[in-house]
């Protein structure tokens, strides 16, 4: 599908057929491409960055106890699973 990437024209084969390549897109590139060429993606990129908030994760006691049980399936405390 185009949103995955593009047909690039190839040569003719031995049989002269001519081949498309497929150009998968690359995510990080395309975004950093339309960050250069698109003035209001890098305002919106700007945006939603300030929207962000960072957190020490490592300062949170119940968090360091938590994250590290939540890994193994089946869950070590099987009380948190119940509905």
């Amino acid at each position: 599908p185009a949103e995955h990437g593009r047909f690039l024209p190839a040569d003719r084969d031995e049989h002269g057929f001519r081949r498309a390549v497929f150009q998968p897109f690359e995510p990080e590139l395309a975004g950093a491409e339309g960050l250069l060429v698109n003035r209001e993606l890098l305002c919106e990129a700007d945006r939603i960055t300030s929207l962000i908030t960072y957190r020490e994760m490592n300062t949170e006691g119940d968090f360091l106890k938590e994250f590290p049980a939540a890994m193994f399936l089946p869950h070590t405390n099987p009380e948190v699973l119940k509905a």
